[in-house]
């Protein structure tokens, strides 16, 4: 009966230590989140600056009823066999770019109003001669089984553009970045927003997001 009630008592001891490791895993506040949106393509550079308190969206005199626009001066990069890294002498460009008002930001990764990550902007490159083409030319990133859906040449302003649709499989299910790139031909600048299905609401939402787009 002792020898019973002593195997009772360490099957119990067990299990409360495995519930006291496993509640040790993640803690509340941490930065994992099941249900974000594949990171995808992040070449090292200077992030866009971060806003000084949380509130802080952009300027409030943007002409778009609604929106905040952001304006940001930021370190280029070069554009490398795997995306980017930062130049040397830290040269840096202006841009400016509206999104919604109740989109907040820390860096360069924007969240809606339920704190969900919604879009990024990776580093402005510096384009050398030719290099114009091969930046417009995006490539789905194989390592995370990437698929091209719909590749559209666009023009905003004076810019040469590319507007792309991709699908992202993942095990919480399927994501579609849509990935802009605008250039100036000496300058490339990128967006990526996130969906969890195409729908014509978002597209329509991240047109009009980089229509607002330029370079200071």
């Amino acid at each position: 009966m002792n020898i019973s009630r002593k195997i009772i008592s360490l099957l119990i001891l067990g299990i409360i230590l495995i519930i006291a490791s496993g509640c040790q895993i993640t803690k509340p506040g941490s930065d994992s989140n099941p249900e974000e949106p594949p990171a995808i393509h992040q070449p090292e550079g200077e992030k866009l600056s971060q806003p000084e308190n949380d509130d802080q969206k952009g300027d409030e005199g943007d002409e778009m009823e609604g929106w905040s626009k952001l304006e940001e001066r930021v370190a280029l990069s070069e554009l490398t066999e795997y995306g980017s890294q930062p130049l040397d002498n830290n040269i840096k460009i202006g841009f400016s770019i509206s999104v919604p008002e109740n989109w907040t930001r820390n860096s360069g990764v924007f969240y809606d109003e339920q704190d969900k990550k919604v879009a990024e902007i990776p580093p402005v490159v510096l384009l050398k001669a030719g290099e114009e083409s091969e930046f417009l030319d995006y490539q789905p990133a194989r390592e995370q089984d990437e698929e091209l859906i719909s590749r559209e040449n666009i023009k905003n302003n004076s810019y040469s553009g590319v507007k792309v649709l991709s699908r992202i499989p993942t095990e919480l299910g399927i994501w579609y970045p849509h990935i802009y790139r605008l250039s100036d031909g000496e300058h490339g600048f990128t967006m990526i927003f996130y969906s969890q299905e195409p729908n014509e609401e978002d597209q329509e939402l991240f047109d009009r997001i980089i229509n607002s787009f330029s370079f200071q």
